[in-house]
């Protein structure tokens, strides 16, 4: 895959430390007293990110903040694609809206991530206790990731796997 061929195949940088959620097992609520929610500034993505953009096969913007919140992020997508890098990023999907998704198709961005990992406690554990049970998955975070680009031909989408159509059904998600 071209992206391999790069010298910096996959580059995750945080550009958010904030999120609008307090899910239980995360920082941010964990820490919550302590913990500091910034942004990666657009300067220091310019100084210390962007010369090397070239290098870098995908550059996948997440961490334990929300990406959406940062209000240059689809600058940095941007100057990202303009360079020739694949570009994703993981989100908690609060702040999808169709301007956003329109801004997401247009660019385009290559990879998209909506974590369900239970914005509230109750949320958590009905999830938790799905994957014990019902999966090989040890961590209740089912992300679902998606390729923005049309297909060259036209297929028919798989159907998700079978816990993810048990899960639909049973939790009506």
């Amino acid at each position: 895959m071209f992206w391999q061929r790069r010298s910096i195949p996959v580059l995750q940088l945080e550009v958010s430390g904030r999120c609008q959620l307090k899910c239980i097992f995360c920082p941010h609520t964990i820490l919550a007293e302590k913990w500091q929610g910034r942004l990666f500034s657009w300067e220091s993505f310019r100084k210390y990110i962007a010369p090397y953009l070239k290098g870098i096969g995908l550059i996948y913007f997440q961490g334990w903040g929300e990406p959406l919140l940062h209000p240059r992020l689809f600058d940095m997508l941007q100057a990202a694609k303009a360079a020739g890098c694949r570009v994703g990023f993981t989100t908690n999907g609060v702040l999808l809206n169709p301007e956003i998704a329109t801004k997401i198709v247009s660019l385009p961005c290559d990879v998209l991530g909506v974590s369900l990992a239970g914005a509230t406690e109750d949320t958590y554990i009905l999830l938790e206790e799905f994957f014990q049970k019902r999966a090989a998955f040890a961590n209740p975070i089912l992300v679902m990731d998606y390729n923005l680009r049309e297909p060259e031909e036209p297929e028919e989408p798989p159907p998700p796997p079978e816990p993810c159509r048990h899960c639909y059904k049973l939790y009506g998600i």
